[in-house]
């Protein structure tokens, strides 16, 4: 059993003092242009990507439902576009839907795929690899299994919607750590002590960047 997390273990790039820096932009038209002035609001994608990483991008698609239910692929694929113009080699889109569902067939429903491709990203669905069981040294969840190729990667950005959720009440970028988890554990995870254990899963998490859309 590996002791390791997705993404190196760093300090937040983005701070001021002792506080964590967040911006917000409204845009109806140009997203990729919104994106890039979100970031740069807070120290610019130079604080994230040297030139030659591989980068692990993660959206939210645990269903095929439409924005903002799951994330908007023309969002994603604003954010790959200027992952490899501020130097990235690879960015990886990787993700893992709801254990019922096919991860690459929701994908392609969803005109994610094509986007993702369209931008030279690899789409990587974790439920077709294969998964390692790490521990994460939580409380409540001490161990979880990842997908291989996420704890390869040691850069990571987030790319999340905003939304309620029945149990958790509401979803961003601590709940989006759950499509990291192999689809049978999620049972567990959802039996009780919800939020604590969604906590305990980012214990092995490590984004580097959070996008919300």
């Amino acid at each position: 059993m590996a002791g390791v997390g997705i993404g190196e273990t760093t300090v937040n790039s983005f701070v001021e003092g002792s506080k964590a820096l967040v911006s917000s932009v409204k845009t109806a038209s140009n997203v990729k242009e919104s994106v890039l002035r979100s970031v740069d609001l807070i120290g610019g994608f130079s604080k994230v990507v040297e030139k030659g990483d591989e980068i692990l991008l993660k959206p939210n698609f645990n269903t095929g439902d439409a924005p903002p239910g799951s994330s908007d692929p023309d969002f994603v694929k604003a954010v790959i576009e200027l992952l490899y113009e501020y130097g990235a080699s690879k960015v990886i889109l990787g993700e893992s839907s709801m254990f019922s569902l096919c991860t690459r067939k929701i994908l392609e429903e969803t005109g994610m795929l094509q986007k993702a491709e369209e931008a030279g990203a690899e789409v990587v669905p974790f439920d077709e690899g294969k998964w390692v069981k790490v521990s994460n040294g939580g409380k409540y969840l001490k161990t979880v299994s990842l997908p291989e190729t996420a704890l390869k990667v040691k850069k990571l950005v987030y790319v999340c919607c905003m939304k309620t959720h029945r149990w958790a009440r509401f979803t961003q970028s601590l709940k989006l750590a759950v499509g990291f988890m192999k689809p049978g554990e999620r049972m567990r995870l959802h039996a009780r002590k919800l939020e604590e254990k969604i906590a305990d899963l980012n214990l092995a998490t490590h984004p580097n960047l959070i996008i919300i859309d």
